[in-house]
């Protein structure tokens, strides 16, 4: 998926996320949730799992805790990395998988 357009797939972001914690730990994340506002505060990335996520509110130091990446619909980064941009909102797009006479067609849901 390009990110000419702002969208990352929930595999690229959660690639990004493991490079910002193990590459650029001084890199902060802002998140937003389907139905939801956005996070008022960056965070910083404590703890991946394969399907949750664990953040440290980056003045507060409170802990965030995400149960499912897939309910995230937007990010935003605190810094530049690689091709990502600061403080551009990066739309992350959900994929779900139909059969249409058993052959699988994979189709994109925003």
């Amino acid at each position: 998926m390009s990110l000419e357009n702002g969208k990352v797939s929930v595999l690229e972001l959660r690639r990004l996320l493991y490079e910002l914690k193990d590459l650029r730990p001084d890199i902060c994340i802002r998140l937003r949730f389907m139905g939801e506002l956005w996070q008022q505060h960056y965070c910083f990335i404590s703890g991946i799992g394969e399907k949750d996520l664990m953040l440290k509110e980056e003045n507060s130091h409170l802990p965030v805790y995400v149960p499912e990446l897939t309910a995230i619909v937007q990010f935003e980064l605190s810094n530049a990395h690689k091709h990502y941009q600061p403080h551009f909102h990066y739309t992350v797009a959900a994929f779900f998988v139909t059969l249409d006479n058993q052959d699988p067609i994979i189709s994109e849901k925003i």
